[in-house]
């Protein structure tokens, strides 16, 4: 098993919500295939400038990608399996 940490997205939603910043990702239901042409080719656009590069430096760092130990597996799924964790939502 491998670690990875992409931060708490939930959080993250949010505080967006909260700031009043807008998912701008988000398609409407009557979008044109143009409009998701667009949507598509940013989204790849973000893919190759930003997030697969900053993927490959975080496991470079050791931020990412590096084995989970037999001990923190069975943390976790005793803290899973604890009566106190409750779930959010978004």
């Amino acid at each position: 098993m491998r670690r990875w940490d992409g931060g708490d997205l939930i959080a993250k939603k949010r505080q967006e919500r909260e700031l009043g910043i807008k998912d701008d990702d988000t398609l409407s239901p009557n979008a044109t295939i143009e409009e998701i042409g667009l949507a598509a080719m940013k989204g790849i656009s973000k893919l190759l400038s930003d997030d697969i590069p900053n993927s490959r430096l975080e496991r470079e760092m050791g931020v990412n990608n590096q084995p989970v130990s037999l001990q923190e597996i069975d943390s976790l799924m005793g803290m899973l399996s604890s009566p106190e964790l409750k779930p959010t939502h978004i």
